[in-house]
């Protein structure tokens, strides 16, 4: 999903962006799609919190509510299983909820603009994200290493282009 798309929260996490986190802790329902949500991306199964509800929507059947209680599971292909709820749904305008969340993610930036401007030596893990967001070409494509830098990129790098379908 770009990055400037305003159901776009980022990853939550421990090493990733505060305003998912929240997100995930304001939610009404949480809904896990094609990951499998372990302690880096929940923080230790903090976010959301126990007791929230969540859905996960997996084709693995051994992954479906393996590291997070579900309330609802759903085993299938996520492309064609999200294809369905969304036949099946009826259109909604933006609510009061897209606004709100665009106004974590809005804070988040101004929180983390100085950050990405830091002209310090050593380079910070975000200058590298943001200065590598703006060099990739429009198709470009970034692989990172699991753990922390795995977390830092998801949170910083920029994604300005939705991939076509095939």
């Amino acid at each position: 999903m770009r990055d400037a798309h305003p159901l776009n929260v980022g990853v939550p996490g421990a090493c990733a962006r505060d305003c998912a986190n929240r997100v995930l802790v304001q939610a009404d329902v949480v809904m896990f799609i094609g990951i499998h949500p372990g302690g880096q991306v929940t923080n230790n199964w903090m976010f959301p919190p126990p007791g929230s509800k969540v859905m996960q929507l997996d084709i693995d059947p051994a992954e479906v509510g393996r590291n997070y209680p579900n309330t609802v599971s759903i085993l299938g292909d996520a492309k064609v299983s999200l294809r369905r709820m969304i036949d099946a749904g009826s259109p909604k305008a933006a609510t009061g909820w897209t606004q709100h969340t665009a106004g974590l993610v809005a804070n988040w930036r101004r929180e983390n603009s100085e950050i990405l401007e830091a002209d310090f030596a050593p380079i910070r893990p975000e200058r590298v994200c943001k200065e590598i967001s703006n060099a990739l070409p429009p198709h470009g494509i970034v692989r990172s290493e699991e753990h922390t830098s795995e977390l830092q990129s998801l949170a910083y790098l920029v994604c300005r282009l939705l991939l076509e379908k095939k």
